[in-house]
């Protein structure tokens, strides 16, 4: 809610309250990987909110739910 309402506003809340770099998923499908060389079962969808929280070369790790974290392409974000 917070980073849609910051799209509108053309304002980051999430990063000025929370202090997290929160993205949007760009391309149709982000698959998720455990690790950056072991890919996992779950996939993201385009306009999926994650928040970044390393980033390693062209990888990022990320958060895409409450317990979900996992590494995804850096390509793959706005």
């Amino acid at each position: 809610m917070l980073y849609k309402r910051g799209k509108l506003d053309k304002k980051d809340y999430i990063k000025e309250y929370i202090e997290a770099d929160a993205s949007e998923i760009r391309t149709a499908k982000s698959k998720v990987y455990a690790s950056p060389d072991k890919q996992s079962n779950v996939q993201l969808k385009k306009g999926d909110i994650v928040i970044v929280i390393e980033k390693t070369g062209k990888w990022l790790k990320i958060k895409y739910s409450e317990e979900g974290m996992g590494w995804i392409k850096s390509d793959d974000i706005k």
